[in-house]
């Protein structure tokens, strides 16, 4: 039978405590530090001085476990009723594991079981610390594993069971998240539980027999390997283009789409047959700062030099930026680098052999960096060997796609196989390959555990020899004669350079019936046919250009400079009118349209620096004679697309003609409303799963926001943001107060309407919340950081782009947004717009530098998954969007001549899920200080206030690594000249200055002054 005892123990008798006999028994009583008295029994110690015995707060438990061992464990409890349960039960488990209902190893780990997963999972992340691995890697297996017990409901270590898993994992799989994928997040689970398992908190893995996905049938990117001819012009394009984009030619802005005295002038892209000339013009630029040129020359030097690296090495680009100068031996017969275990991504360490040309590249490198570097003043070598061998940027992607476009190479091929850096790497395997090296040597060069990684994976089929190594086998007769040779296999017409470009294909999603042609890098599908060159007369079908939506331009830079064409011409300058067909269909179509052009319901619409205007007409007009021979481009300020088709004599050309018109209200598809299904719950939930949205008329009270809108706008009137003497509920904007998000003089006026306190009770009103809990069937709980979204109008540029709220707000993918507009907010006003069905990619995509809020921006054409059917709609006061944390959306810019768009943007989520830390602080508080002090004073009532506090919510470290990917970004894009990325870097620098990216942004920007 177990007992219960609080344990003693002995201590000093307090200075000044009064001692005194009771009963024969000696006591010491004396003033605590709250000076309450306090009294204890006496006793001697070992050195025969006065002590006084203490009493433990809670309750141990003696007993004897399964094994018939003694044990005495601490209950926890100060109340004896709560430790002689907890004492039965322990009681009991010994009883089980005597009787053999259950093992030993059961026992020790039951205690684990109802306990916290997000302390099981802190444990196991310091563990992986402890073992070395990459902060990237540890941080992606966090990220996966929480995602996966929170998304299954786990709450405790007990929870965990297979089904749910293997439900969750098949919900994905019907959501269309890859294989790959979908393993990771196993991969991450499957590797907690046994760590667990090995640290005697569970006893077997519960996940151990939940089958991995086929990943060899999944393959979302398939990288293609660039061929020797491609090498070439991307090396010599890499070399120069640092210094040849300060000799870009540049042409004169039009009038109107002048912003400021010095904003004048637009440079020209550059392309693989002016890039020479840039260069030079840019050493004659250069010619009085010998110092910057020698610089901008070593940038494009070592970035070739980089690229040359990776390709005759196979080393992947973290293993390149981890190498040093001490690493790099170039003395011996064999010049080699010297790669470190923990830099490798196998973890074993390796010797990588350097070619002779590439070692002697090397070497001149670092020769001329010694001769550039100060000697030390011991007189040392200035290039100490712990020094980086190369400067490999974390944008290096992105440069490379620059250097792409530049040298006209396409990063898509027509199987839908990319370009990245890793594909360096597959190129190395490939080259391999075609030169004859044996696989076991390859598979050693690559560094390989399985050959067939690197025959399968890393070799590029297309670009093997198969027709060459076939002719090379003998000669086998059928005529029943020896030694007489056949007539080899002839062209059956698809060796015409025209075949592949004509053959028909798969359309483009959404566009049926479409035969692609493609030509270089354009698309053009024949989905409709153009006007009549003869008639003018519209045939049954026209024609449409799919798979340029929301896609750079071939020049890889926005053209922010164009200015449409008198929409009354409706022709191209310089195109003549007569017209007649052609007799042959020679086609000669090049393309430049906009990463600001998107394409919605067979138009092309503008979402750039003149918003507002469409595509509506596509004809050909023809010129003849000798201005035939042209053939060349033409477009409309590299507007749109531009080019021809010509006769096989070139007598007659195709010029294409344009008109543009005025954006229609009923450009995009309209929001589907859900008043209908207002009370049903599983209705709600059906619609949410297959849109990734909920749309209602009127959830909220137009009464109370109208009040709100007022209280709002008078704040900002009083902050200089709307014209002085005007009605504040008209919202009529004062231009020269135009700001936004980032900056400091927006977050001035931003906090004033922070405080109010309407602003903050209208995220607990009784409607939104009591329809949340009815669609996710528990208790929700609105984060305490509330959003307003207030936007001046024709400030274009700063528009929030296309992204996922969770990048932003983080916590868990089922978190709800709630947009609602404060007032009437028609589409020119700049509502939000969704991405029908987007929520089914089930993992946050990838997401990019941007200048408008946020700071960054996700391109769904990068994704075959995702529709393209955005919808929106002109809402009303009082009407709400709800979507969950992955569905992609954006706002639509504020095209009005005056009015100051405001709208609220509120997070739910479920009571008991974890959150993000930021989420916990007032908005905008990283701009400028605001605490929740200073937000509730003067408010009458503390209902709302520190709300969140009474739930038991975790909290989770805020995720950074999409902010810092997207700063590097900037960074890059600023040292190429982007304007957009300067002003992110000066704004950077102005509100934050003392911070590690403010320092970054102030150094990159004195380096470009």
């Amino acid at each position: 039978m177990g007992s219960l005892r609080k344990k003693t123990a002995t201590r000093p008798v307090p200075t000044g405590a009064e001692l005194f006999t009771r009963q024969g028994v000696r006591f010491a009583r004396w003033l605590d530090g709250r000076g309450k008295k306090k009294t204890a029994k006496l006793t001697l110690g070992r050195d025969g001085s006065d002590r006084i015995v203490t009493e433990a707060a809670t309750y141990n438990a003696k007993y004897r476990d399964g094994s018939g061992i003694v044990r005495e464990v601490s209950t926890g409890c100060r109340d004896k009723q709560a430790a002689q349960a907890i004492l039965s039960e322990l009681e009991r488990r010994s009883e089980l594991v005597r009787s053999k209902v259950m093992t030993a190893a059961e026992e020790s780990v039951a205690d684990w079981h109802s306990t916290a997963l997000t302390g099981h999972l802190e444990g196991y992340v310091r563990s992986l610390k402890a073992a070395g691995l990459s902060k990237g890697h540890i941080s992606e297996t966090k990220r996966q594993a929480t995602q996966i017990t929170s998304d299954c409901g786990f709450r405790s270590l007990g929870d965990i069971e297979a089904v749910r898993v293997e439900a969750w994992l098949a919900d994905k799989h019907d959501a269309n998240m890859s294989s790959r994928t979908r393993n990771g997040y196993l991969q991450a689970l499957n590797s907690f539980c046994l760590w667990c398992v090995r640290n005697q908190r569970l006893t077997v893995n519960p996940v151990r027999n939940v089958a991995k996905a086929d990943e060899k049938s999944d393959r979302r990117r398939v990288r293609r390997a660039l061929t020797e001819n491609e090498l070439r012009r991307l090396l010599f394009v890499t070399r120069l283009r640092p210094l040849a984009e300060y000799g870009r030619e540049k042409f004169r802005k039009p009038a109107d789409d002048v912003i400021g005295k010095r904003d004048t002038w637009k440079p020209e892209p550059l392309t693989f047959a002016t890039i020479e000339a840039a260069a030079e013009r840019a050493r004659r630029l250069f010619a009085d700062a010998p110092e910057r040129l020698e610089e901008l020359e070593a940038i494009g030097r070592e970035r070739a030099l980089v690229l040359k690296t990776l390709v005759l090495t196979g080393l992947r680009s973290g293993e390149l930026r981890s190498i040093t100068v001490g690493q790099v031996h170039l003395d011996g017969p064999a010049p080699y680098i010297e790669l470190e275990a923990a830099d490798e991504k196998n973890r074993d360490g390796s010797d990588i052999q350097l070619r002779a040309d590439l070692a002697e590249d090397i070497r001149e490198w670092l020769r001329d960096r010694q001769a550039a570097a100060p000697l030390r003043l011991d007189g040392s070598e200035a290039l100490s060997s712990d020094l980086p061998l190369f400067y490999v940027p974390k944008g290096l992607r992105l440069i490379l796609d620059r250097d792409l476009r530049a040298a006209g190479i396409p990063k898509r091929d027509d199987r839908g196989r990319t370009i990245d850096v890793h594909a360096l790497r597959h190129t190395f395997g490939t080259m391999l390959s075609q030169h004859g090296v044996a696989p076991r040597t390859a598979q050693a060069a690559m560094r390989h555990s399985s050959i067939d990684l690197t025959m399968n994976v890393y070799t590029d089929p297309r670009l093997l020899d198969v027709a060459g190594a076939l002719e090379s086998l003998p000669t086998l007769s059928l005529n029943n004669q020896l030694d007489q040779p056949t007539d080899r296999a002839k062209a059956t017409g698809t060796d015409s350079p025209f075949a592949p470009a004509f053959a028909p294909g798969t359309a483009h999603k959404g566009h049926s019936e479409s035969i692609p042609v493609t030509l270089g890098n354009a698309r053009l599908s024949k989905t409709k046919e153009a006007d009549d060159p003869k008639t003018g007369e519209k045939p049954k079908k026209k024609a449409s250009l799919p798979g340029f939506g929301n896609k750079a331009s071939e020049s890889g830079r926005q053209d922010l400079n164009l200015r449409p064409p008198d929409p009354q011409s409706g022709a191209l300058p310089g195109c003549a009118t007569s017209r007649r067909e052609c007799s042959a269909g020679c086609a000669d179509l090049m393309t430049s349209i906009p990463q600001w052009w998107g394409f919605y319901e067979n138009r092309w619409v503008c979402e750039g620096p003149w918003p507002g205007w469409w595509l509506r007409r596509v004809r050909f007009a023809v010129v003849e004679g000798p201005e035939a021979s042209r053939h060349g481009r033409c477009d409309l300020d590299n507007l749109f697309f531009g080019g021809t088709f010509c006769d096989s004599q070139r007598q007659s050309c195709h010029l294409p003609l344009v008109e543009l018109l005025p954006m229609q209200s009923n450009l995009l598809p309209e929001l589907r409303p859900s008043n209908d299904a207002r009370g049903d719950a599983v209705e709600l939930s059906r619609r949410l799963e297959e849109d990734g949205y909920l749309f209602f008329r009127k959830l909220l009270d137009p009464a109370r926001l109208s009040k709100m809108r007022r209280e709002m706008l008078t704040a900002m009137q009083a902050g200089g943001w709307l014209v002085e003497g005007t009605d504040p509920v008209d919202g009529i904007a004062n231009p020269d107060a135009r700001s936004t998000e980032g900056d400091l003089e927006y977050t001035d006026v931003y906090h004033a309407v922070y405080r109010l306190q309407s602003f903050h009770e209208i995220a607990h009103c009784r409607e939104v919340m009591d329809l949340l809990e009815r669609i996710r069937g528990c208790a929700m709980m609105p984060q305490p950081q509330k959003v307003a979204r207030l936007w001046f109008p024709k400030y274009t540029e700063h528009t929030t782009p296309i992204h996922q709220d969770f990048v932003h707000f983080q916590g868990t993918h089922d978190n709800l947004t709630c947009w609602s507009p404060v007032g009437d907010c028609p589409r020119e006003l700049g509502g939000l717009a969704v991405l029908r069905g987007s929520h089914k990619v089930g993992r946050v995509l990838e997401h990019h530098f941007s200048l408008g809020a946020g700071s960054l921006h996700v391109d769904p054409q990068a994704h075959d998954e995702l529709t393209d059917e955005w919808l929106t709609t002109d809402y009303e006061i009082g009407d709400t969007l709800i979507f969950p944390a992955l569905t992609i959306h954006k706002a639509l810019p504020n095209l009005t001549e005056d009015r100051l768009r405001v709208s609220l943007d509120n997070r739910y989520q479920r009571v008991g899920d974890p959150i993000a830390e930021h989420m916990l602080n007032p908005h905008l508080s990283s701009v400028s200080p605001l605490a929740w002090d200073d937000v509730y004073a003067g408010w009458d009532s503390d209902e709302f206030q520190y709300y969140w506090k009474d739930f038991d919510t975790p909290v989770l470290p805020k995720i950074t690594q999409y902010l810092d990917q997207a700063f590097d970004e900037a960074v890059d894009l600023a040292r190429q000249g982007d304007d957009r990325a300067k002003l992110h870097l000066r704004r950077l620098a102005i509100r934050d200055p003392k911070s590690e990216q403010g320092a970054v942004a102030s150094s990159v920007l004195a380096e470009l002054s």
